[in-house]
């Protein structure tokens, strides 16, 4: 590790969490929260070769904690984000709530700040636990290029029903 006078990096291996420490002699005036059974919102951030190796390990993240998916109550999930290419397509699967909104727990994202073409997950048990299984290839693409690559997958996951989409990125291969 090195410090510098405002803050310390690290040099890690890739496909691995990467973490900015701040040092305890700076101080913020940013108020903290106390609240009893507050989680951090940490994402664990993955990098991966292929779309397949990406969708298997986003939906076994899911599923990693003590409750797992029933596909039965699987929805698709559409992008809400006007900025996103996808917006008000299926970029996802996820589960409706009693008031009748969806929550995704596996979805197919795009950025263009470092992350590229990335597949966002949750883990069922534990909703502050979050993935971003990123691609690795999409990364370093142009903006035009990641964005054509995008809409291709979102195309491939266009008229699916909800249990298709998680089987084929749950085994990495779509269903017959």
């Amino acid at each position: 590790m090195s410090e510098s006078s405002t803050f310390t990096t690290a040099v890690v291996p890739e496909g691995s969490l990467h973490l900015l420490f701040i040092p305890s002699s700076l101080t913020w005036n940013v108020p903290t929260c106390t609240g009893e059974g507050v989680a951090p919102m940490a994402e664990t951030v993955q990098y991966y070769n292929s779309y397949s190796d990406a969708s298997i390990a986003s939906c076994a993240f899911v599923d990693s904690g003590k409750d797992k998916i029933d596909k039965t109550k699987l929805v698709t999930y559409t992008s809400r984000l006007a900025a996103s290419p996808a917006y008000q397509k299926v970029v996802g699967v996820g589960l409706k709530t009693a008031a009748g909104s969806i929550v995704p727990y596996v979805r197919l994202d795009m950025d263009n700040t470092g992350k590229g073409i990335h597949f966002n997950a949750t883990k069922l048990s534990d909703s502050s636990a979050k993935l971003a299984a990123v691609l690795k290839t999409t990364v370093s693409m142009t903006e035009a290029q990641r964005t054509q690559l995008y809409m291709e997958y979102i195309k491939g996951i266009e008229n699916r029903s909800a249990q298709f989409i998680w089987d084929w990125w749950r085994t990495g291969k779509a269903p017959a």
